[in-house]
């Protein structure tokens, strides 16, 4: 077995993936999705489960409760495994823990994992451990022989998948396997109006904001939303899982993710959320909606982070590349002044400033003395610079340059193409931000070729990678 599979299975896998019994069956694909206090809309996500090309697909669904949930919360839990049981038909394995619930699928088989009531989840864990529970599960089923595909999948149980979901992950193989796979997403827009308007803001934000750090050349320049992820067993191995958190797990996971190897996206059709407020964790798509909501009550505007700051980032990280490229360069401001001076009205001692906060200079020197060369020193300082200091450094810059109302920031964006910045309908903008993703990311699919065009060195591009394997050697 590959080392960092066997140490990921004796060291880090959950107790349910421990005691799942080894099915009779063996599974093309998997998927694991969380479920916290859901209604009909975990249903339409089964329902909408496609076959896929490589054999049944197993789904795993973990139903749960945080410990610190309301009471009410508790019983309905307990309805949506009776729910289940109406949809699919009586259990088909009678064997095996008592949370573990098997049922037939359509497209293969349907494992509901309880972990409500007696069972629920500790403060603090929430969605997090909900997510690898079921990962681990696959990731065990697969170091097994009874999972074909390499790919772990994971969404939520607002998401309803495109029918040709599982056939889009890649099969050729020609260089490092990616870490994660992207799919592409679309929020579906409901009523009232308030929440509609809310809506198209939020994913106009998240557009927004991973055009920025493509336009910045960040390594980092891709969504972190679970829903949409689809994992590499051998990577999610290395990472050690989702960590469990009761949010931003997803964040956290892609942060380490990118570290072991490249984050590609998919193209094809979108993956359909649904686009509501919610209580279920502190932060992410439910509570902003929830937070514009407020804000929009009181008249006042949804404010994002203002287009100075990506060129501000721009500059740190076009600094970092020219002093790779001169490794006995010892005064790293003449760097960002070097950089700056393609753009004007960038203050680079006050760029500076922020960044030796942010421990740079410590970082530089690091990297240096580990650095055999230019590109693995670029490397490690990516590594350094990752999704979450990238977010910090976002964060104090906007001490500097305050948020800007949302339109007003597109509008003004670099980044932005002047066609999209004029458009006034919501539904239009988002529709014109996603070409502009579609046109600047990886793109990964059936037949197709990996381009990037950034102007920062990446992992290097991937030729699509096989959906079948064995865990051992």
């Amino acid at each position: 077995m590959i080392p960092a599979l066997e140490k990921y299975l004796a060291r880090h896998l959950e107790p349910e993936g421990r005691a799942v019994e080894t099915p009779s069956t063996t599974f093309g694909h998997a998927i694991a999705i969380p479920a916290y206090d859901e209604g009909d809309s975990v249903l339409r996500t089964l329902r909408s489960i496609p076959s896929g090309p490589v054999g049944k697909v197993l789904s795993i669904l973990v139903v749960n409760t945080p410990a610190d949930a309301p009471q009410s919360v508790h019983p309905r839990s307990e309805q949506l495994i009776g729910h289940l049981r109406r949809e699919y038909g009586s259990e088909f394995v009678q064997k095996g823990p008592s949370h573990f619930h098997w049922f037939g699928h359509p497209t293969g088989a349907l494992l509901c994992v309880d972990r409500t009531g007696p069972r629920s989840l500790p403060k603090g864990q929430g969605v997090g451990l909900a997510r690898k529970i079921g990962c681990d599960i696959a990731l065990r089923l697969y170091a097994e022989g009874k999972l074909t595909s390499t790919w772990i999948h994971t969404t939520d149980a607002d998401v309803e998948l495109p029918s040709a979901y599982f056939e889009r992950v890649p099969f050729a193989l020609d260089g490092e396997a990616p870490a994660g796979l992207l799919y592409p997403f679309w929020h579906r827009i409901e009523s009232p109006p308030e929440l509609a308007d809310a809506m198209h803001r939020y994913e106009l934000f998240l557009r927004y904001y991973v055009l920025g750090l493509d336009y910045a050349g960040s390594p980092c320049a891709f969504h972190t939303l679970g829903s949409i992820l689809a994992v590499h067993c051998l990577a999610y191995a290395k990472v050690r899982g989702f960590p469990r958190r009761d949010a931003g797990e997803d964040f956290y996971l892609l942060n380490k993710l990118a570290k072991v190897g490249p984050i590609l996206q998919l193209d094809g059709a979108p993956l359909m959320i649904r686009g509501r407020s919610s209580h279920r964790v502190p932060f992410g798509t439910g509570a902003a909606l929830k937070r514009i909501l407020a804000a929009s009550a009181k008249g006042e505007p949804y404010r994002v982070y203002a287009p100075d700051v990506f060129l501000q980032l721009k500059i740190a990280l076009a600094a970092l590349q020219l002093f790779c490229a001169d490794r006995g360069r010892e005064d790293p401001i003449q760097c960002l002044k070097s950089a700056a001076q393609m753009h004007q009205g960038v203050d680079a001692q006050q760029l500076h400033c922020e960044l030796v906060n942010l421990g740079y200079l410590s970082a530089l020197r690091h990297a240096q003395r580990i650095s055999r060369d230019p590109a693995t020193m670029l490397r490690h300082l990516h590594g350094w610079f990752d999704a979450f200091r990238t977010l910090k450094f976002v964060h104090r810059l906007t001490r500097i340059f305050p948020k800007v109302e949302l339109l007003e920031a597109i509008r003004t964006a670099r980044f932005v193409g002047n066609g999209s910045a004029q458009l006034e309908d919501l539904q239009q903008l988002r529709l014109a931000l996603v070409d502009l993703e579609r046109s600047r990311t990886v793109q990964v699919g059936a037949g197709s070729q990996c381009t990037s065009t950034s102007s920062v060195s990446r992992p290097p591009p991937t030729k699509m990678v096989p959906d079948v394997g064995v865990a051992s050697t």
